[in-house]
């Protein structure tokens, strides 16, 4: 590749952007592999911290109940997505030990994660064993597809508090809401009595 040669620099341009592309794909593939690992030993000093000195976790009130929720939570798409796994059963068990005690409260999944709300739920079972109460310091939010009717909206959040094994669900998101404005507000009406168990 000369210098001098204009097709030359444009093919470096692209390699390069490529062989970024390939990094970020391979990036995410041991973020899937070992997300559990790398929280955990990069945050136990930081929870350490977080319960010997209050406000360090950064919260803001939600808008409409004013209770304070910590700025950073956890996702569960894909990480927590997987079968019959001992050892990343473990990893994230010891991710949410690590949320917990660093004060975070966050968990964020929903019923399209593929098995993570299961995982989810097994994991603060098992906590809650352990440790009495930790399903209280926890903020567990799933979502349920905006356009479903009624019925089958009450029916997919029931399906959540089952594999989530919980009696509540502090947020439920009406999920894909790319209707006219006056559909997702009709949808949010209807949904938002309490659902029964």
């Amino acid at each position: 590749m000369g210098q001098g040669h204009p097709g030359g620099q444009h093919q470096a341009r692209l390699t390069v952007a490529t062989q970024f592309k390939r990094v970020d794909l391979s990036r995410r593939r041991a973020i899937a592999a070992a997300g559990g690992a790398v929280l955990t030993s990069a945050l136990p000093w930081r929870a350490a911290e977080a319960q010997g000195a209050e406000g360090l976790v950064m919260t803001r009130p939600i808008p409409t109940s004013g209770e304070r929720l910590p700025i950073v939570g956890i996702g569960t798409a894909v990480i927590f997505d997987y079968q019959n796994d001992p050892a990343k059963q473990a990893a994230r068990r010891e991710v949410i030990r690590t949320l917990i005690a660093g004060g975070g409260r966050l968990i964020d999944t929903a019923a399209a994660y593929g098995s993570a709300e299961e995982r989810v739920g097994e994991i603060v079972a098992e906590l809650g064993v352990k440790e009495q109460g930790v399903r209280d310091k926890l903020f567990l939010a799933t979502k349920f597809s905006f356009d479903l009717p009624r019925a089958e909206a009450e029916a997919s959040l029931r399906g959540s508090l089952r594999r989530l094994r919980t009696d509540r669900l502090d947020l439920m998101q009406a999920w894909n809401a790319c209707l006219p404005l006056r559909c997702f507000y009709r949808c949010i009406f209807h949904c938002h009595a309490p659902i029964a168990k």
